[in-house]
């Protein structure tokens, strides 16, 4: 503030001083009221000179927020679906294949997700990844969407190495289903279409036949053209999670990739989606990361995985008779309702005692209330008169 007014008061000095100057040197050209102009016209600039130079620090935030914004828009992605590079194959069967790939993020490059990983899967087979949270599961999904590019080791779609393919074309042939579904604050129609620009009204609701959704988007009020709200507010887990997998499933996509699509939901809605998955899947290659192991009985091959590596592959039934760590973990999320029987039981008990207690208590307080005598009157007279100590 001292610097913000030596500016000004020194401008009224340099005003004055120069100004009488001028009228006494050349009284023929400057006169009082030139000078009055000039004047005020010097104090508003310098005024707001130095009312702006509060602001210079909102201007230095604003230079390091642009040169940021900046930076990031010059940046070029080496995975880059806008420029179309690549080879663009004019069919796909769907023959997927890990070998031997080392991945780790690019942000953690001390933490390996996966560790020589090898997985096989043929065109229109099934199959299953489980295993511990942050085994390197999801990890298989975003590497073959090409989301990133492994450390060492190749992918292959077709037998030709995914870094190869247009990332466009790529993302074209698959359908993707995750966890928690996105959709936009638009109607249940162009959510779906989102998943194929140029898809018909016919198109929607054939794919929202094949996601088991189309019985309930008619019942809605506008039936297609309802609105869904921010985030699909006015649907519930399982509706969202149709519309979703219809989304994808409008693209016609010769590769399904379901990351734990069933895991946020309740057993009713997981019911009515995995109906929806297990017809979904039907003619096209599927890789399922699933973390509820009752819904993956019918696939193909299950890979189980742990700490980045595949430790045990097969069948349902052959991983079962192996009883090693994917019977562990069946075992393991079996052990819960096994004893659903005996916690009801109890919880019983608990509320029958706890309504015996709560029963006590009302009697108890009614008691006191008959032998609560009436609360003397006092007046306002007889509180001053205590207070007349103090006067």
């Amino acid at each position: 503030m001292g610097f913000i007014y030596f500016c000004l008061f020194g401008a009224y000095s340099l005003c004055y001083w120069f100004g009488y100057k001028l009228i006494v040197d050349e009284p023929e050209t400057y006169d009082v009221d030139t000078m009055m102009a000039v004047l005020f016209g010097v104090l508003m600039g310098s005024t707001n000179f130095g009312i702006s130079s509060t602001l210079m620090d909102a201007f230095g935030v604003a230079r390091g927020a642009g040169a940021q914004i900046f930076n990031l828009i010059d940046n070029v992605p080496k995975i880059n679906p806008s420029l179309n590079r690549g080879i663009t194959p004019k069919s796909i069967d769907g023959d997927i294949e890990f070998k031997n790939v080392f991945f780790h993020y690019p942000s953690r490059p001390d933490v390996p997700i996966l560790k020589g990983i090898n997985i096989s899967v043929k065109k229109g087979q099934s199959v299953a990844l489980v295993g511990h949270s942050g085994s390197g599961k999801s990890t298989i999904i975003q590497l073959i969407s090409r989301n990133y590019d492994v450390i060492d080791g190749n992918v292959l779609i077709d037998g030709t190495n995914v870094k190869k393919l247009s990332v466009r074309w790529l993302r074209a042939q698959i359908g993707l289903v995750g966890q928690e579904p996105i959709l936009f604050d638009t109607t249940v129609r162009e959510n779906i279409r989102y998943g194929r620009e140029d898809a018909s009204d016919l198109d929607i609701e054939e794919a929202a036949r094949e996601a088991n959704a189309h019985e309930f988007i008619t019942k809605l009020p506008l039936g297609y053209d309802t609105l869904v709200g921010e985030r699909g507010a006015s649907l519930s887990g399982g509706q969202k999670q149709r519309i979703a997998i219809a989304r994808a499933l409008v693209r016609n996509p010769r590769i399904l990739l379901l990351d734990e699509a069933t895991s946020a939901l309740d057993t009713s809605s997981e019911a009515k989606v995995q109906k929806a998955l297990d017809k979904a899947q039907e003619g096209r290659t599927t890789i399922v990361v699933a973390h509820r192991l009752s819904t993956i009985r019918n696939v193909d091959k299950i890979y189980v995985f742990k700490e980045g590596n595949v430790v045990e592959s097969g069948s349902h039934d052959e991983l079962l008779s192996k009883k090693g760590h994917f019977y562990d973990m069946l075992m393991l999320q079996a052990a819960p309702h096994l004893n659903e029987t005996d916690q009801g039981t109890q919880l019983e008990l608990s509320e029958s005692v706890l309504n015996e207690k709560e029963e006590e208590l009302i009697e108890m307080r009614d008691q006191d209330c008959e032998e609560t005598q009436e609360e003397p009157k006092i007046s306002f007279f007889q509180v001053l008169k205590l207070n007349s100590p103090e006067w």
